[in-house]
This record gives C-alpha cells, sequence and structure tokens, in this order.
C-alpha cells in the first residue's frame, strides 16, 4: 500500500537509503551518497506532503517523493511545460525489488498529476544509472536533455511524460 510518509517513518527510510547507496556503489554510480540523500530533505519532503511510502505487512519497503516543485536547475531545462509533478528519491529496499512496488509508485504519481491538472510528470537521473532510465523509458517518458551535474562529475538525463 502507498500512503503518506510521516516522521515515523524515517528510520525504516534511512535504512533503505543505506542499503541503496550500497548497492550503487557496487555498480559504480554515485547518484547517491552518505550526504544526499539526507534525512533532512526527507523531513522537508513530509512537511509538504510529498512523500510516500509502500508499506506491506507494517514494514516499508519504498519511498518516493511526488514534488510540485523540481529541482533547482529545472529552470534551464527544456521541458515542455512547467505545469508538472517531479520524480524525486524513487528508492525500493534491494531485497524487494522486481515486485511491481516501482511500478505502483508510478501509478499513483499519476494519478496524483490527474487529481491535481498537472500536464506533465518529469524526473532525473544521472547517466551512469541506466536502471532509472529503463523505469522512465518504460513508463512513456521522453528524454529531454543532457547536463553536468553541480560537482561536474556525471552528467544528468532529464526526462519527461506529457499528460494532457
Amino acid at each position: 500500500m502507498i500512503r503518506l510518509a510521516t516522521e515515523t517513518d524515517l528510520d525504516a527510510i534511512m535504512g533503505i537509503v543505506k542499503e541503496v547507496i550500497e548497492e550503487m556503489a557496487e555498480r559504480g554510480s554515485v547518484q547517491w551518497s552518505s550526504s544526499y540523500p539526507s534525512r533532512e530533505d526527507f523531513l522537508r519532503d513530509i512537511k509538504r506532503s510529498e512523500l510516500y511510502v509502500y508499506e506491506q505487512r507494517e514494514d516499508i519497503t519504498g519511498m518516493c517523493t511526488f514534488s510540485h516543485t523540481g529541482h533547482k536547475e529545472y529552470g534551464e531545462i527544456p521541458f515542455t511545460t512547467t505545469n508538472a509533478l517531479t520524480i524525486k528519491r524513487l528508492a525500493v529496499s534491494p531485497s524487494q525489488r522486481n515486485r511491481g512496488i516501482s511500478h505502483q509508485f508510478m501509478a499513483a504519481i499519476l494519478q496524483l498529476a490527474d487529481k491535481t491538472n498537472k500536464a506533465a510528470v518529469n524526473g532525473d537521473t544521472f547517466k551512469n544509472n541506466p536502471d532509472a532510465q529503463k523505469f522512465f523509458l518504460k513508463h512513456g517518458f521522453r528524454w529531454v536533455a543532457e547536463r553536468p551535474d553541480d560537482e561536474g562529475d556525471v552528467p544528468l538525463y532529464y526526462y519527461e511524460r506529457l499528460l494532457k
């Protein structure tokens, strides 16, 4: 079941973050690290009512932020529209993968976008994260642009799915 996250979910969320960081490092991705995403990022998302968790049998096994604002650089990206929800910090515990959880998050964000009259859903990922790229493309997103990340090491890819 997908529901809004609460502050009591933070320990479970950070446990998943730790697992995902370790797994990404094994694959050579530095998209997430010990400094990002932080507990404060998730707390801010909770206070904005933008962080959702996937809960099964009282265990949190995934999370995703459905943000009403893009990242700071989104104004430089040639998205078709700014009337969009942004997918941020989607993660599923590695032990719970391939069970459709990320697809349920996608269905939920599309439903919220429709309910809030958004014209698109957008998101981004590092160039060296082929799993996230495949996820976006599988769900009808189109590649929009490439841009260096703020540290200049791995480029970011930006995606958009138009809804209207």
